[in-house]
């Protein structure tokens, strides 16, 4: 590239040599020639300085690139929505989407409303399942049945013992005092006892309808050594083991 540029510069002096000397009528060149070409040369070298120069500045950098991972959207979040109406209300387009092809819907066109109630429904049954799924693992029913009285005793610590799809602690809580409750299989109740002395207690049998309302069937004083040979299969709920 270096030797190009010096031919090409050699050839415009050459140039602008005969051009002043045709026009200036002059015989000596020699000192106007090397002028010419010192002029040329620094010329040539001050462009040669700045066009690194602007390589210098322009250098590329390559963009870190950002890996995106993929985007999954959790049934779970929306549990609490109570009906279709609301779910569909809290899902945008874009994780609409997202769900549909998490759990192998069809991808169809949801920019059409009939179209949109179709997935919305679709969905909101996927989740009912799977709360129905998730109560009945908490539930006190099937954990009794299933002899996990470890998960019986850690839920109703934790608040969280489901019954008929509430949570039993805090509504007996609420709505009873008590020293020690009880669940009693076989008559679907519960009981609580208030021990009054070493030996003796108050009983309360207690019913809680499907609407979570507590109704006490039962109230009377009892021996504390008559307590399991009257209820043979009590499950102690505060002192399981």
């Amino acid at each position: 590239m270096d030797s190009i540029d010096y031919n090409v510069e050699i050839n415009i002096t050459n140039h602008i040599i005969k051009l002043v000397s045709k026009h200036f009528k002059l015989k000596k060149l020699d000192n106007i020639k090397q002028s010419i070409i010192n002029i040329l040369l620094n010329d040539l070298n001050k462009k040669k300085l700045k066009s690194k120069e602007l390589c210098i500045k322009k250098e590329y950098k390559p963009a870190k690139s950002k890996i995106k991972e993929p985007k999954t959207l959790d049934l779970k979040n929306y549990f609490e929505c109570r009906d279709r109406y609301e779910l569909d209300h809290r899902l945008n387009d874009i994780d609409l989407l997202v769900i549909m092809e998490y759990h192998g819907l069809d991808l169809i066109n949801i920019k059409k409303r009939e179209n949109r109630e179709i997935v919305i429904e679709k969905l909101f049954s996927i989740i009912s399942v799977m709360k129905e799924e998730q109560n009945k693992h908490k539930s006190l029913s099937f954990l009794y049945e299933n002899n996990k009285n470890n998960e019986i005793k850690r839920f109703w610590n934790d608040k969280s013992l489901l019954y008929r799809n509430f949570e039993i602690n805090t509504l007996l809580s609420k709505s009873l005092i008590y020293d020690n409750m009880f669940y009693i299989p076989s008559q679907d109740l519960f009981l609580t006892l208030n021990i009054r002395d070493k030996r003796k207690g108050k009983i309360q049998e207690i019913f809680v309808s499907f609407e979570g309302d507590v109704e006490i069937i039962n109230e009377e004083k009892i021996k504390l050594k008559n307590l399991y040979s009257i209820y043979t299969d009590l499950v102690d709920l505060n002192q399981l083991e």
